[in-house]
């Protein structure tokens, strides 16, 4: 919980970066913002440091902070004014950037460094951060890619129903008899999900082989979409060991209903999360969140990024 008098001198310092930067994805600001814990309170820098380093539990809620918001829910992420968010978005960046480099994917909203999380009419059964009363299984981000971010950051800017982001951490669950070996093998298809594949303009179905287990065998980092993830067909045992992971992890399941102004951060291998299904009004008021992607090491995508500057991840090489 953020205090008041710190709060208050949190918002006078984003309004200075404002009106420094203009922007939160200027590369100026980007290139300083790990410079910038001080403006933080020391408590608050001191947990930052803790869940980037892996020495806390996998998920931090940073609550107490406010922001206006007079601007209506886009109805779709086509309709965001960057105007609206200014403050939002660089409070966002900014404790994002106490863990890693941020970065964004081409194919995902324009290559956006942050993107919204809103319901989008006709996708409300999707099984995607746009949906509604289709829910969202538990995931990681993006696990089919290599290049996958490591934490991403969550910023509440209404949820009127308080529905629920769920969360599980394999730190959490009680592994023991657990067919590890197996997990830890390339024998589970993880499909590519339709919004990354709207984003590269691909209307077939993309499939890539991977493990859902990976890192040390005592505490392994997950790599997993149950909505696009199975075994290999006729890989009996897999979907055993695939069947029993997800049992382990919905023992330990958990929910928070983030508050405007809660930002959420996550470590995109310790834990799974989801949504809770809602009803979308499409009035303005809907449920509505920031997303910011971070990883540890920004040189690991060079390859798919058109110099050392630039944040934006290309295309998913398929088939390498």
């Amino acid at each position: 919980m953020v205090a008041p008098a710190d709060a208050a001198r949190i918002r006078d310092s984003l309004s200075q970066l404002a009106n420094t930067y203009e922007r939160f994805d200027n590369s100026t600001y980007l290139n300083t913002i790990s410079g910038l814990t001080e403006l933080l309170p020391d408590d608050l820098a001191d947990r930052l440091a803790q869940l980037r380093d892996r020495r806390s539990s996998p998920a931090l809620r940073i609550r107490g902070l406010s922001f206006e918001l007079t601007t209506p829910t886009p109805a779709h992420w086509r309709e965001w004014q960057p105007e609206t968010t200014l403050l939002h978005d660089f409070w966002l960046t900014l404790v994002c950037g106490q863990l890693g480099e941020l970065f964004s994917y081409a194919s995902l909203q324009d290559g956006r460094l942050v993107e919204d999380l809103l319901p989008i009419e006709g996708l409300e059964d999707a099984q995607l951060g746009l949906s509604s009363i289709g829910g969202f299984d538990f995931h990681v981000d993006d696990p089919f890619d290599d290049d996958r971010c490591d934490f991403f950051g969550l910023l509440a800017m209404r949820n009127p129903d308080r529905t629920e982001t769920i969360l599980a951490a394999i730190d959490d669950a009680d592994l023991s008899g657990l067919d590890v070996d197996v997990l830890f093998e390339p024998r589970f298809l993880i499909r590519v999900d339709p919004e990354h594949l709207e984003g590269m303009g691909i209307d077939d179905e993309v499939t890539l082989r991977r493990p859902v287990l990976s890192g040390s065998r005592s505490q392994p980092g997950l790599c997993l979409d149950w909505a696009y993830t199975e075994a290999v067909p006729g890989d009996d045992r897999a979907q055993a060991a695939l069947a029993d992971l997800r049992a382990r992890l919905e023992a330990v399941r958990t929910g928070v209903a983030l508050e405007p102004g809660d930002t959420l951060l996550i470590d995109n291998h310790r834990l799974v999360h989801g949504r809770r299904p809602f009803h979308a009004r499409y009035d303005g008021n809907d449920r509505w969140l920031r997303h910011a992607m971070i990883t540890l090491d920004l040189e690991r995508s060079r390859a798919r990024r058109s110099s050392d500057e630039d944040r934006v991840v290309g295309f998913l090489p398929l088939g390498t």
